[in-house]
């Protein structure tokens, strides 16, 4: 079983020297014509026509200079452990700044709610009986192994085949709803089919609420990746890993949970992953941040704080917000629509006499590349 579990992972590195390299990280390297090969290699293999004009590079902040040559070695693991440090630290900055507090806060309980419930819904699997009656008990005739019902075996690998239609569902849901849809209506869904589970079905009758439950949650747990679209490029990476790390958390805490049917109420794992599938759907709707699907990706944290300046004078122009639905579906202004105007608006206002003019000036040299790659991709920079 791990040496089939290993084959991908090994096709995965026979197959990574074709994947091209990022274009917006060789700009962000001063390497332009490098950048510009790889968008239109994608053009000529997406057969779209090529964007006008060429790449610039992107200003970053000036890199930690390195240690200097034949230093000794406790310099050379002092100089990295710095830039560990100063790295963390940065991408923290980041994550909790004041345009992208609110979405850590929601995705990081999203990302751990979704793991608890997922590797919740597995560990109960192995708890259950399948069997009306039956037991997993450790049998002396056999040397105190544990000796598991075949009733118990067929239901688990029933209930494990349930992530094959999960994923199918997540690509679909993707394709044609907006992520938070995306992730939102199956966590509902996990709702609704733990209800006979809480209401003491037994026997046979397991199996379907629990293939129907592992199903619906594979399919938001594959959804819930796309979830670093809503942070610009520049912490997206740190974002992803951060929130990972976060979900780990909750998977362990999952087995505290399924322990609970020994000790307390037979029922309270199915209690908790109700409470948590419906909470991180309504949290992900609630979040206050349009839909990121087939819209251009924000490139730093400037740029996100310079749209929410723009929306807020939008809507406070309109006499009122955007409204839930037109965030939570991505009706309304598009992203995209919203950073060139967030553009044009921060040049006017300092042109009378503020200080955002520099400001808009960077978002239009950091919105070259971004725009290039879109148009390269099609018009789905997001999809």
């Amino acid at each position: 079983m791990l040496t089939v579990s290993a084959v991908p992972t090994v096709l995965l590195l026979l197959l990574l020297p074709f994947v091209p390299e990022s274009p917006r990280y060789l700009a962000v390297k001063g390497r332009t014509d490098e950048a510009d090969a790889v968008v239109r290699r994608i053009v000529r293999f997406s057969r779209k026509v090529p964007p006008p004009g060429r790449l610039q590079p992107l200003p970053v902040p000036a890199a930690r200079p390195p240690p200097p040559a034949g230093a000794a070695k406790g310099a050379v693991l002092a100089w990295r452990a710095r830039s560990a440090r100063d790295g963390l630290l940065e991408g923290l900055r980041g994550l909790l700044s004041r345009p992208l507090l609110p979405t850590t806060c929601v995705l990081v309980f999203v990302w751990m709610s979704s793991a608890h419930v997922y590797y919740g819904l597995s560990y109960l699997v192995g708890q259950i009986s399948f069997m009306s009656g039956g037991s997993k008990t450790c049998d002396a005739s056999v040397g105190g192994r544990l000796r598991i019902p075949n009733e118990d075996l067929t239901g688990i690998l029933i209930t494990a085949c349930a992530e094959v239609p999960g994923l199918a569902l997540s690509l679909l849901l993707v394709h044609l709803c907006s992520r938070r849809v995306a992730f939102a209506a199956p966590m509902t869904a996990i709702a609704v089919v733990l209800v006979p589970l809480m209401a003491g079905v037994s026997g046979a009758a397991l199996i379907a609420p629990l293939f129907l439950s592992r199903m619906f949650v594979y399919a938001a747990f594959a959804v819930v990746w796309t979830t670093a679209e809503l942070y610009p490029t520049s912490v997206r990476g740190f974002a992803l890993g951060f929130n990972n790390s976060m979900s780990r958390i909750g998977g362990m805490l999952a087995s505290y949970a399924v322990a609970g049917r020994e000790t307390g109420w037979a029922h309270t794992p199915e209690a908790v992953f109700f409470a948590l599938s419906l909470a991180s759907a309504a949290a992900l709707m609630c979040l206050p941040q349009r839909d990121a699907k087939g819209a251009h990706l924000a490139d730093t944290v400037e740029d996100v704080e310079e749209r929410q300046r723009l929306e807020e004078a939008k809507a406070l122009a309109a006499g009122g917000g955007s409204g839930f639905f037109s965030r939570a579906f991505g009706s309304g202004p598009s992203a995209s629509g919203s950073s060139n105007s967030a553009v044009v608006g921060g040049a006017a206002r300092g042109a009378g006499g503020g200080s955002v003019a520099a400001g808009g000036s960077h978002l239009v040299a950091r919105r070259k590349l971004n725009d290039a790659s879109h148009q390269a991709s099609g018009g789905v920079t997001a999809a």
